[in-house]
């Protein structure tokens, strides 16, 4: 019986619509109609199973590209949102020669401010036109703050202010979504008789896992 209840528990989080329909470490937004082209913006974590806890650094990447194509727009100036359970904990403005951002984010669990973008900071090179962080060198733009260390859905937010040209602003922002997961080792114990629990561990991924 108690090996029925753990190997249910196992099973469901990880067939869960709600959990995959993004992608666990990766997702493409919808596209739109942009100056004769259908172009989106995709988002990746590197690695791409993070487990809270694991990592003390990940890579994201912000792809913004012409879908048919599969050609990226070159001078791109991002403002990038992450999002988690509704709360904002990071927004920032960055460019990218190539169309291909990469950031740095490293986790920080130490943020006892209510509103947790506060605790974020930011640390990079800013391009003089657009006022964006920018790779300059080797070295990557970098955010450090409470991103990624709970485990669940996690909303990448990104707004395309300027394109082909650091001077070039769009006439109209284009606005894209994109979620990843990020899993949490959880811990639980079923009384097994009157005087032993049963003691195991559950990898959540996007939901937290609830014993009634």
């Amino acid at each position: 019986m108690i090996l029925s209840v753990l190997a249910a528990l196992t099973f469901i989080p990880l067939f869960s619509d709600d959990v995959f329909g993004h992608g666990v470490g990766a997702d493409q937004a919808p596209p739109i109609d942009f100056a004769g082209m259908l172009v989106t913006v995709s988002t990746m974590i590197s690695p791409s199973d993070i487990t809270v806890g694991e990592v003390d650094r990940a890579n994201l990447q912000i792809r913004f590209f012409d879908q048919g194509t599969d050609t990226n727009l070159e001078s791109v100036t991002y403002r990038v949102q992450i999002f988690q359970a509704g709360e904002l904990l990071a927004r920032e403005i960055f460019y990218d020669k190539d169309g291909e951002l990469n950031v740095q984010i490293r986790p920080q669990k130490e943020c006892f401010d209510p509103e947790p973008w506060r605790c974020t900071i930011y640390q990079g090179a800013r391009e003089g036109i657009s006022g964006g962080l920018y790779a300059h060198g080797s070295g990557v733009p970098v955010i450090q703050g409470p991103i990624f260390t709970k485990g669940g859905l996690y909303n990448i937010s990104v707004v395309i202010e300027g394109a082909t040209s650091p001077k070039t602003l769009v006439a109209e922002p284009l606005e894209f979504d994109t979620f990843v997961s990020v899993a949490q080792d959880q811990y639980f114990s079923i009384p097994e008789d009157l005087t032993n629990q049963f003691h195991f561990k559950c990898l959540s991924i996007g939901h937290q896992i609830t014993l009634n």
